[in-house]
């Protein structure tokens, strides 16, 4: 009887921790990610992150960050070889206009996680802010 008691508790962690679907994330921020991986798996480190921030004050002030995530993905991604493909892991909408999407990017070698944060100040979704660890336990909720 304990062991099924234990299975059904089980069963029932699973179907919470279920995997995100693509339909959590709006249409339009699916095709920026979707884009952006294509990008980093074509090894166009810089175009990926030039899609991503495009129009906000991260591409067009904060230069210099942008150079650094450019080195620093372009080396990670030397080491554990090219991005096979990604997964959409979950999706948190904390307010109608600020949502985050976390992915598992695939490689030969091991994985690397990626976190996406998104706003919305009026009509469309800008990209605020990417992180990437290679350590699920280091990438922030």
């Amino acid at each position: 009887m304990r062991s099924v008691v234990n299975f059904v508790v089980a069963l029932a962690f699973m179907s919470m921790a279920s995997a995100a679907h693509a339909d959590d994330l709006p249409p339009d921020l699916k095709t920026k990610t979707d884009s952006f991986f294509a990008l980093l798996k074509r090894n166009d480190v810089p175009g990926a992150y030039d899609l991503l921030f495009q129009g906000t004050l991260m591409a067009t002030q904060k230069v210099q960050d942008m150079q650094v995530l450019n080195t620093q993905t372009k080396s990670v991604l030397g080491f554990t070889g090219p991005i096979t493909g990604w997964e959409l892991m979950s999706v948190k909408q904390s307010a109608p206009s600020f949502t985050s999407a976390r992915f598992i990017a695939k490689t030969d070698t091991l994985p690397l996680f990626f976190k996406f944060e998104f706003y919305k100040p009026r009509d469309t979704w800008t990209t605020y802010k990417v992180t990437y660890f290679d350590d699920i336990s280091k990438v922030p909720e």
